[in-house]
């Protein structure tokens, strides 16, 4: 798997798409504050994120719908502001549209990218963004991320509520 990248190590331009003016988000989990839902990871601030109970044993979801069809190239996560043990080191992106005709390479499965990190991906840099570039880019008005593992439930780390958290999808056009 490919590991998170800027751009100037990938050789294509990655421009963010300012998502809060032409998505919404909903997450399969409540958040575990009310000021922590998922609509934090479209603000693009520091101050906020989008923090949920996450036990393992059920994988979270992540969805993004634009109004009308959008290309992206890449995406990327930024951290939150504290406890780096809640950040993903395990999901799949899905392509959640009609007429998306699925990769045959990937077994006829509609994830368009599937990331497994390792845990020092993420470093004690907090607000840090880590880009992930796609094989090819792919036009759709849904996406949806499909959470499996974060570094605490990796790490078998008891010390703290199992919880999942991001401070900020950027996908790149």
């Amino acid at each position: 798997m490919k590991e998170g990248k800027d751009d100037h190590q990938t050789g294509k331009p990655m421009m963010p798409y300012c998502l809060c003016d032409f998505a919404e988000v909903e997450a399969s989990q409540d958040p575990v504050a009310d000021d922590e839902g998922p609509e934090n990871l479209l603000t693009n601030c520091e101050d906020t994120k989008w923090c949920v109970e996450f036990h393992g044993d059920e994988n979270v979801k992540l969805s993004i719908r634009f109004k009308r069809p959008v290309t992206i190239s890449g995406y990327g996560f930024k951290s939150a502001n504290d406890c780096e043990w809640r950040n993903p080191v395990q999901w799949k992106l899905k392509v959640c549209c009609e007429g998306f005709k699925p990769n045959p390479e990937t077994g006829g499965e509609d994830f368009i990218d599937e990331q497994t990190v390792a845990h020092d991906l993420w470093g004690d840099d907090r607000y840090a963004l880590k880009r992930f570039p796609l094989e090819e880019k792919v036009t759709s008005d849904h996406f949806e991320f499909e959470f499996f593992k974060n570094i605490d439930i990796e790490c078998e780390n008891e010390d703290d509520a199992p919880l999942l958290q991001i401070g900020e999808v950027v996908l790149f056009a």
